[in-house]
């Protein structure tokens, strides 16, 4: 069954756009470095994201979002918990961020 994790973050206010560039550049970049222990196959299947464009005033803040998903649960735990790329990407995110709010679900199922 496939999960798609959503990840909305709010930049602190003394980040350049540049360092904002080289984040978000970095969270698309791990489709391709985090590989599946075992198979070596990406345990990301697709990854997109961009700048907050809502009209509904009900960001809290958030002003960039990045939709993954993931082919299975265990693709998403092994991504989660032990992949070294994505731990590696978090450390570098957590310096910069105001505030983070990430959401796992699996389509269809409520």
């Amino acid at each position: 069954m496939p999960f798609v994790q959503v990840t909305q973050i709010q930049f602190k206010e003394l980040v350049i756009d540049e360092e904002v560039k080289s984040i978000c550049d970095g969270a698309l970049a791990l489709k391709a470095s985090c590989l599946h222990p075992t198979t070596g196959q990406p345990l990301i299947k697709s990854i997109t994201g961009g700048i907050d464009h809502s009209t509904e005033g009900r960001q809290g803040g958030m002003t960039h979002v990045f939709v993954t998903e993931f082919e299975t649960e265990d693709d998403r735990r092994i991504y989660v918990n032990e992949d070294q790329q994505h731990r590696k990407f978090c450390e570098e995110l957590s310096d910069m961020t105001a505030k983070i709010s990430i959401v796992d679900f699996a389509p269809g199922v409520f």
